[in-house]
């Protein structure tokens, strides 16, 4: 399917039209008039492919929805992407903000894309290097629209090990499993937030501010600020 994209929408590239690709809208705020063609990609399916070393390849089509993907990937006893439970939109849109959740961020696990590069017109496989994974970035924030994902490959550990290291989590009790560290993420995100299908809303997005050490020793001494310890 992803091989009829440069012909799908190669027409994009002669149109003075705007263009938008949408992995569901959940965090979507719309105008009640839009002038664009939006397109949500719709391509589903995912396999488990033969295991590299200690790690087993997941490939998942861009338009397979992500917490249901997580949740038949953990449920197949699979671990590496529990603490990203429950995060709406589609194994496609995860590479484009770098998806980071409880202690977790896709770079951690991602091992490749394929994609519709627009400036070329012409499909593209990227590795971690290419996509330039940042704390929720990645090369696709900084080029909004060039690439338009159809497939996403990652590589979860045959030896599974918890990342417990966010508050909630911490207090676990064993045994865990992939399984129940999923049930205490969705458990955590349900008491923050309603479900956006029952009720809808954007989310709660947020980017923590990256600073020096200097600022940081700095933070005491301004209004308003507790001291706080690392």
């Amino acid at each position: 399917m992803s091989k009829r994209l440069p012909r799908s929408l190669s027409f994009l590239n002669a149109s003075t039209c705007r263009f938008m690709c949408w992995a569901g809208g959940s965090n979507c705020l719309l105008p009640k008039r839009l002038r664009a063609v939006v397109a949500m990609m719709a391509i589903k399916g995912w396999c488990a492919e033969d295991s590299v070393e200690d790690h087993i390849r997941i490939k998942a089509q861009a338009g397979e929805d992500w917490p249901s993907l997580v949740a038949q990937i953990t449920g197949a006893s699979l671990g590496g992407l529990e603490n990203l439970a429950g995060i709406p939109g589609t194994a496609g849109a995860a590479p484009i903000q770098n998806i980071d959740a409880y202690g977790v961020e896709l770079s951690d696990v991602f091992e490749r894309l394929k994609a519709y590069d627009r400036k070329e017109n012409r499909m593209v496989m990227l590795d971690k290097a290419d996509c330039r994974f940042a704390y929720r970035h990645s090369v696709f924030k900084d080029q909004p629209g060039r690439c338009i994902v159809s497939e996403v490959t990652q590589r979860l550990p045959r030896l599974w090990h918890p990342i417990l290291s966010y508050a909630g989590l911490r207090e676990l009790p064993p045994p865990q499993t992939p399984a129940t560290v999923m049930q205490a993420v969705l458990a955590q995100r349900a008491a923050k937030l309603p479900d956006w299908r029952v009720l809808g809303h954007v989310g709660s997005f947020f980017q923590n501010p990256v600073v020096s050490e200097e600022m940081w020793r700095a933070l005491p001494e301004m209004p308003g600020i507790r001291p706080t310890a690392v």
